[in-house]
């Protein structure tokens, strides 16, 4: 039995997920994760020779894989994770991004999240901080340079769905149309997507679904059973579809 077992209470509050559960919901594959906050090493021929180099992580997980026995993380790496990803998806280079990160660092006084903050916007070519600015022209630092600079308001697509307590990500709701149904809360069921008015997982009620043939009629099932409505069913079924087509694409 694996630590993660055996010591599930001391994550109440700060979430806890495997890098497989994490790699679903950012839509990344778990060796990456790992390789994001984990570090690695690779080799590297120089001058004929072949030499090991190691790549150290981004920053350090909330939780230590020899206290927990596996590599897991929180809620807030998955938060930082998940704008990195989208970083990534923009071209920005791991060297670029660990860059930013560390005159964000700096700028917020050493802030071990500072993705996750409200104040972080990008524009696909450089990473900026707004400064509190709200008018319509906001006073940024580039990151990866430290100056001051001008940009026009960024969309702020990064934080679609994220609920913030100050500048810090509280509570992340991934449904992007309609009414929120689904929340990733860590201090609800260790962080796991819920049905943000029962507390049911998302992912009870999908295996249930399949369990019962994935189609109307198990839909009206799982309602009953979990005493959840319909809709609550439906949404939840397609989001962890979703997840599964996120991850293979």
């Amino acid at each position: 039995m694996s630590k993660l077992s055996t010591t599930h209470l001391e994550y109440s509050g700060k979430g806890v997920y495997t890098l497989s559960q994490a790699g679903r919901l950012i839509g990344e594959r778990p060796t990456t994760i790992s390789r994001w906050l984990f570090g690695y090493t690779h080799a590297q021929t120089l001058a004929g020779a072949v030499v090991k180099r190691t790549s150290s992580p981004l920053w350090k997980s909330q939780y230590d894989e020899d206290d927990v026995g596996e590599k897991v993380i929180g809620f807030n790496d998955l938060m930082e994770l998940r704008v990195v990803r989208q970083f990534i998806k923009k071209d920005l280079s791991l060297q670029f991004i660990r860059r930013c990160l560390d005159n964000a660092r700096v700028r917020f006084g050493g802030d071990a999240y500072p993705f996750s903050s409200k104040r972080f916007e990008t524009d696909g070519q450089d990473i900026y901080l707004s400064t509190g600015n709200e008018a319509a022209f906001k006073d940024t630092i580039a990151l990866s340079s430290g100056q001051y600079v001008f940009r026009n308001i960024i969309q702020r697509s990064l934080f679609a769905g994220v609920e913030f307590q100050g500048n810090l990500a509280k509570r992340w709701f991934p449904e992007l149309v309609g009414k929120p149904v689904i929340v990733l809360d860590p201090e609800i069921s260790f962080g796991e997507p819920v049905i943000k008015a029962s507390g049911v997982p998302t992912a009870a009620l999908y295996g249930l679904y399949v369990a019962n043939g994935s189609n109307s009629d198990a839909i009206q099932s799982v309602a009953r059973i979990y005493e959840v409505t319909v809709l609550e069913v439906r949404r939840a079924v397609k989001f962890e579809e979703g997840l599964r087509v996120k991850l293979a694409a």
